[in-house]
């Protein structure tokens, strides 16, 4: 009997770990910047701008990401790493990254639509926030990828 309870335990904690994993499969087509970067090496660097408008609260507005990098995780799915900058002259919460990667056909290998951020943060205007993401995607298999991020309006 008790090793029906382990086993149950074991089984739950590994439906756990594979939900946490498990690739986000998003088909919307929203897309708010551009960063796209060939890749031809382990590695690679690239940033995106923006210039501000008149905004109004819940208005979403494309932040910058500075030190992107894209490498091969020890597992060999992809690691994204940089830096999200708030270069507008608003405060902005709910930052989202949007991951897209593509093989040399121009595939689409994977996306993601992640928050990096909670509601509660506020990302004000000059400020960065680091992020780290493992992307399920097989880093040998990208040939390109398109990475971009925005937050929400905060007044």
């Amino acid at each position: 009997m008790k090793r029906d309870h382990i086993f149950l335990g074991l089984s739950a904690a590994l439906f756990f770990v594979m939900g946490m994993v498990t690739p986000e499969n998003d088909t919307g087509s929203e897309v708010y910047a551009q960063g796209t970067t060939n890749m031809s090496s382990n590695s690679t660097n690239s940033s995106s701008t923006n210039t501000t408008s008149t905004l109004a609260k819940g208005d979403k507005v494309i932040l910058k990401i500075e030190e992107l990098s894209v490498t091969k995780s020890p597992t060999s799915v992809t690691d994204v790493v940089g830096k999200i900058r708030n270069n507008n002259t608003v405060s902005v919460n709910n930052v989202k990254l949007i991951t897209q990667f593509f093989d040399e056909s121009g595939a689409l290998l994977g996306k993601s639509d992640k928050f990096v951020s909670s509601e509660s943060f506020v990302l004000k205007p000059g400020d960065v926030l680091p992020f780290q993401r493992l992307e399920i995607v097989s880093f040998d298999r990208i040939d390109r990828n398109n990475i971009t991020t925005y937050g929400d309006v905060v007044s």
